[in-house]
C-alpha cells in the first residue's frame, strides 16, 4: 500500500488508458471527466446522478452521456461519497472525484495498492453499488436540468504575501484603532500563545487592497525575516488616509536571516519580491522553508 500525494491525476489518468475494463466507485463527475478519466467500453462507472447532484451541478450529465456513448456501463447510486478505482490490478481509493477542481485545485491524498486482496473486494464493493442503471433517455434528461457549478472567485481564495516592512511610528489615532481592534481579535484567539500585531500600509498598496482575511503574510525587513503569520481583519484610519492589516502572531516565533531566506528561494526558482504568490505550488514550496 503506498499514500500519493502528489501528481495523483495523471497517475489515475495513465493507468485508466492502459486497463482493459475498469471499476469506478466516485461521488462526482465534473465537465472534462471523460478525458480525465477514460474508461473503455464495457467499464463499470457508478456515480451520484441523482438530480440533487445534477442541478447542483456537482455531476454533469454530458459527460454520462459521452460515457455511454463509448460503451462503458454507467450506474446510478444516490448518496455515493467514495472514491474507488479499479484498474487492472490496481486499486486508488481517497478522495479525489473526477473533475477540473480536483485535478488543478484541490489537495487530494488517495491510497494505492496492488494486493489482489483489496484489488478482488474494491471490485466487489463497486459492483454492490452498480443496480441503478443510467439509460440515455435518463442521461439526456438530466441534461434539461443540469446547473453548472458557481465557480468561486479567485479573489476570495486565500493566497501568500511577501512583504517588505518600514520603520513608521502611528499617530494617535492609529494607535487607538490598533488598541481596538487587537483587544476584540486577541478575546477570540483560543491560546495564549498568539497575539495580534498590525502593519500600516496605504490605501492604494495592493496587499492593502487585495488581501483577505485568511491570507499568509511573511513580513522582512534590515536583516531578518518574520515567520509566517495569518491575517486576521483590516481597519481604515480616514484622518490619516492609512489602513491597518491585523494578523496573527505567536510569542517566541523563530525568525530568519534575510540572505538565508533569499537563497532558499533562489533554490526553488522563485525571487524575493514584496508581492503576492497565488499558485499553491509556489505557496507550498515557500511555507516548506520555514520547516528546514
Amino acid at each position: 500500500m503506498q499514500l500519493v500525494t502528489e501528481n495523483i491525476w495523471p497517475q489515475i489518468s495513465q493507468s485508466a488508458r492502459e486497463s482493459g475494463n475498469s471499476h469506478v466507485a466516485v461521488a462526482y463527475l465534473g465537465k472534462g471527466a471523460f478525458d480525465q478519466l477514460p474508461l473503455t467500453a464495457g467499464s463499470v462507472l457508478v456515480v451520484d446522478a441523482s438530480e440533487a447532484s445534477v442541478v447542483s451541478g456537482s455531476t454533469n450529465p454530458f459527460e454520462i452521456l459521452r460515457y455511454l456513448d463509448s460503451g462503458v456501463k454507467v450506474f446510478s447510486r444516490s448518496g455515493l461519497h467514495a472514491k474507488v478505482y479499479v484498474f487492472n490490478n490496481q486499486v486508488w481509493i481517497g478522495s479525489a472525484n473526477v473533475s477540473e477542481n480536483s485535478r488543478f485545485n484541490l489537495v487530494e491524498c488517495m491510497a494505492h495498492s496492488k494486493d489482489q486482496s483489496v484489488v478482488k473486494e474494491a471490485i466487489k464493493f463497486v459492483e454492490s453499488h452498480a443496480l441503478n442503471p443510467v439509460t440515455p433517455n435518463y442521461a439526456k434528461y438530466l441534461t434539461t436540468i443540469y446547473r453548472p457549478p458557481r465557480v468561486n472567485n479567485k479573489s476570495s481564495e486565500n493566497t501568500l504575501w511577501i512583504q517588505r516592512l518600514f520603520d513608521y511610528e502611528y499617530t494617535a489615532e492609529e494607535q487607538e484603532i490598533h488598541d481596538k481592534n487587537s483587544s476584540l481579535l486577541e478575546a477570540e484567539l483560543e491560546s495564549g500563545d498568539y497575539f495580534v500585531d498590525s502593519v500600516r500600509y496605504e490605501p492604494g498598496d495592493t496587499f492593502a487592497k487585495k488581501s483577505i482575511i485568511g491570507d499568509t503574510l511573511i513580513r522582512f525587513q534590515d536583516k531578518w525575516v518574520y515567520a509566517p503569520v495569518r491575517v486576521l481583519g483590516k481597519a481604515v484610519s480616514y484622518v490619516d488616509d492609512s489602513v491597518l492589516i491585523f494578523v496573527e502572531d505567536q510569542e517566541g516565533a523563530r525568525r530568519m536571516r534575510l540572505a538565508t531566506f533569499e537563497n532558499r528561494l533562489n533554490n526553488i526558482g522563485i525571487s524575493l519580491r514584496s508581492r503576492e504568490y497565488p499558485k499553491k505550488a509556489d505557496i507550498e514550496k515557500i511555507l516548506q522553508i520555514w520547516r528546514m
